[in-house]
């Protein structure tokens, strides 16, 4: 019954899947701020990153725009 589940999970994501993830995994990231620990954070945008194709000098700046006052200020 399951022995085709790839096939048809597949198949799911080309009719029904975000045509334009990477682009829209940009905004989620550019939208992204801190607001539990930075390690929760972290973890969220590195989610984000895996799908978003952007360079590590923009990923740097976007993870520390999102960061809290007090630990961007702790960064510097």
């Amino acid at each position: 019954m399951f022995s085709d589940f790839a096939k048809f999970a597949e198949g799911l994501e080309k009719v029904f899947g975000d045509p334009d993830s990477q682009r829209h995994a940009q905004e989620r990231l550019a939208r992204l701020r801190q607001t539990k620990s930075a390690a929760a954070y972290a973890a969220q945008f590195r989610q984000g990153a895996l799908c978003s194709s952007i360079n590590n000098e923009r990923l740097i700046q976007l993870f520390y725009n999102g960061l809290n006052e007090d630990v961007e200020d702790e960064v510097v």
